[in-house]
């Protein structure tokens, strides 16, 4: 089975205009490791005691996250980029206040619709954090997908759970779109050029 933990990426620097090469540790002895870049399969180590990967990679102008997985040998080959978790990219910086907030309050939590336009979900909690004191507060959400507008729920809990008047608002967000789906023949798209035009097919 892949697994995301005790693997870490210790250096990642261009060698070349397209070559990438990122250096890691593992306490996976047994198990081979695959570099993925944003979603993308683009490496996989040969033996065991392999802590180095070399990769061709296509720069761009949009921030491509490099993820390091654990797999067994007999998925060398598998591309688990489907499973990997959402876009760390598509996380929403949010700034506010609890100045006037009540002195007992202990944490601060927020809330989401499930997409875009929809009413806030009590159970879609982006975010439980300490609060320390009343002041400025500048947070990192989880990623949320779907460009539009959020509509975000605030409020204060005191040290046994009893919330404080909650505060309404909403957020646009310019998300990243989601992945281009794989076709039966492992391709993600097919790209045909007709009379000079250029056309691309592909599935979400």
């Amino acid at each position: 089975m892949p697994t995301l933990g005790h693997c870490h990426i210790t250096d990642a620097r261009w060698i070349g205009p397209f070559d990438l090469r990122v250096a890691f540790a593992t306490q996976h002895t047994t198990k081979l490791h695959q570099l993925y870049v944003g979603r993308s399969l683009v490496a996989c180590t040969e033996t065991f005691g392999d802590s180095v990967l070399f990769a061709i990679v296509q720069p761009s102008l949009y921030p491509q996250h490099l993820t390091l997985l654990a797999v067994d040998p007999s998925e060398k080959a598998t591309d688990f980029g489907a499973d990997l978790p959402p876009r760390p990219f598509n996380r929403v910086k949010v700034g506010f206040s609890t100045i006037g907030w009540p002195a007992d309050s202990k944490l601060i939590v927020m809330t989401a619709g499930d997409a875009p336009g929809d009413a806030v979900n009590p159970d879609n909690e982006l975010l439980r954090i300490e609060h320390d004191i009343a002041r400025e507060y500048e947070v990192i959400g989880p990623p949320m997908s779907g460009t539009g507008d959020w509509n975000l729920e605030l409020v204060g809990e005191d040290n046994v759970g009893n919330a404080g008047t909650a505060t309404d608002f909403d957020q646009h967000v310019y998300a990243h779109p989601p992945d281009v789906a794989f076709a039966d023949d492992g391709t993600r798209f097919t790209a045909q050029a007709v009379a000079g035009n250029l056309n691309v097919v592909f599935a979400l």
